[in-house]
């Protein structure tokens, strides 16, 4: 068994080879056998990507499709500027209980239907999490120093050569059957920035759900709360709602 290490993108090549001879009088049979794996890196353009953790996330995701035929791998539901709308929104919220009823109503129920709808964007975001970063984030995954970019493919083929040869004393030798079969594995890796890429993103949509189911909790409540109001003129309200 024998070793070469190469220093562009086809890798460590490693080869073997064997033979196995029979004999019988004058006359000989052997077979001779050759193996061969080739690790072979393809290059990629994550460089090209922006440096942000959700298209980068969602780029990963479309890779791994290729190599993760058996799952349905979805991807972030994503517009740039998304977290500076929603936050956007979220502080729009905030002061609703401070405002005239008259303007809070439809301030109010404004502000539900744009958590609401905040909430099912993020709730995208739970199954992608759940379901589809689950399985990518499985993928192997080396040091930064190993590997610079943050997801890189390999390539390994697998290669057998095998022959059978007649040799008789004072014929020379003559081949009597080959056979010669290949495969390959294509697969991806991750470094450890790249992980951490897809963990940040994972961060950010847990916060940003919590923070879209509470807002809308804080918006039908101060609704209830002014319902009550209404249906019970008799009961505590702040000077500011009276009329």
């Amino acid at each position: 068994m024998a070793a070469q290490t190469r220093g562009d993108n086809s890798g460590v090549l490693f080869h073997g080879a064997g033979v196995q001879v029979a004999q019988c009088g004058n006359v000989q049979v052997g077979r001779a056998v050759e193996e061969q794996v080739n690790l072979r890196r393809c290059d990629n353009n994550d460089h090209l990507l922006m440096n942000n953790s959700y298209i980068r996330t969602n780029y990963f995701i479309r890779c791994s499709r290729e190599f993760l035929h058996k799952h349905k791998l979805r991807q972030f539901i994503y517009f740039r500027g998304l977290i500076f709308c929603f936050f956007l929104c979220t502080l729009t919220v905030i002061p609703i209980p401070l405002v005239p009823p008259k303007i809070g109503y439809p301030w109010g129920a404004a502000g539900a239907v744009l958590m609401l709808l905040w909430s099912v964007v993020f709730t995208q975001h739970m199954n992608v999490i759940t379901r589809t970063l689950r399985v990518v984030m499985k993928q192997p995954t080396v040091s930064d120093a190993t590997q610079k970019s943050m997801n890189a493919f390999y390539e390994i083929t697998l290669a057998r050569l095998e022959g059978v040869f007649l040799q008789a004393k004072n014929q020379g030798m003559g081949l009597l059957k080959t056979n010669e079969n290949s495969q390959s594995i294509q697969f991806q890796v991750f470094n450890e920035k790249g992980m951490k890429v897809m963990k940040k993103a994972i961060q950010r949509s847990i916060s940003m759900f919590v923070i879209s189911c509470l807002g809308l909790t804080w918006c039908l409540a101060w609704i209830g709360v002014q319902v009550y109001w209404e249906v019970n003129p008799k009961g505590h309200r702040s000077p500011l709602y009276n009329k």
